[in-house]
């Protein structure tokens, strides 16, 4: 009897949740501070499971309700997850590979590998750990034709071309960001790498519109990052009046980038200044990280 109660209050406690989580996607999401941490738990991939689950562990018309709702979340979300934009071929451009690297306090040979084959010109790398000079040393060794930077609060840069200057910035709040400025193969390029707080109980607003700001500053500007905040945040409405963003513009795969290969969060970014045109886009798998790699490529002015 006890365990039949307790089953009938879990079952309660996860319909509560799927219509909270539902509804709460569907209108302010992220832009309130007591919605913003429920927001970030369950994001759409959890509300279809939990759907599913309901409709599975149910009988007749209510079965049919809660796996109606998950195959219509599961639509809508795999709607605007899943990009099968075609690469632009044979056009010359720059490119960028970011990753949240777990802290690895070691080289890592998935990076060089990944280096090696996709030869973007500039490698943005956060929770780097311990990148010391004779890491980045170890990396220019590995990578003839690169050079390794570390910029400090856990980012580094591998990049081909010069980085002419490079300054630490903060939001005033609690997020670093580096700002460099390269000359690179197919001319200057400004690019702002960001490591995003991950407390799920601060808001991102503010954050988020210092970085907006920062690189709405210039024209020509890449910023990417860790933001540790789904592409759907409500605080990234107003970056899309100036900037445009890499995989929603170019992307081939799923979006989400976060934990594990499961495809639950998109919290890693790449974004660029409305100047510029994405024509390429990829997410890339590693065990070495709960992070995937993501890689982008620009093909200059629209």
């Amino acid at each position: 009897m006890k365990s039949s109660f307790l089953k009938r209050v879990l079952r309660r406690l996860l319909q509560v949740a799927v219509v909270v989580g539902l509804v709460i996607f569907l209108t302010v999401r992220d832009s309130r501070a007591l919605t913003g941490p429920l927001f970030y738990a369950m994001p759409l991939p959890v509300l279809v499971v939990g759907a599913g689950v309901l409709g599975l562990t149910g009988q007749g018309r209510e079965r049919r309700v809660w796996l109606g709702l998950a195959g219509v979340v599961a639509v809508g979300w795999l709607g605007t997850t899943v990009r099968l934009k075609s690469p632009a071929a044979g056009e010359p451009g720059t490119s960028f590979l970011l990753w949240n690297m777990d802290r690895p306090g070691r080289l890592s040979e998935p990076l060089v590998g990944k280096i090696r084959e996709l030869g973007p010109d500039v490698v943005a790398l956060v929770e780097t750990e311990d990148f010391s000079r004779q890491i980045c040393h170890e990396y220019e060794t590995a990578l003839p034709g690169w050079h390794a930077v570390r910029l400090g609060y856990g980012m580094a840069v591998i990049h081909r071309g010069v980085l002419n200057r490079w300054t630490m910035r903060h939001t005033g709040v609690r997020t670093h960001f580096a700002v460099m400025e390269f000359t690179l193969e197919h001319g200057p390029c400004r690019v702002i790498l960001v490591d995003g707080d991950a407390d799920p109980l601060h808001s991102r607003a503010a954050d988020l519109a210092v970085l907006r700001e920062a690189a709405l500053e210039e024209p020509g500007t890449v910023i990417l990052g860790d933001f540790n905040t789904p592409v759907t945040s409500a605080h990234f409405s107003p970056w899309r009046a100036g900037l445009t963003h890499a995989f929603t513009e170019a992307g081939r795969g799923v979006q989400e980038s976060w934990p594990l290969g499961l495809p639950l969060l998109s919290l890693d970014h790449v974004w660029a200044t409305r100047d510029l045109r994405w024509r390429e886009a990829a997410h890339f798998r590693s065990r070495a990280s709960d992070h995937d790699m993501v890689w982008a490529r620009l093909v200059g002015e629209r």
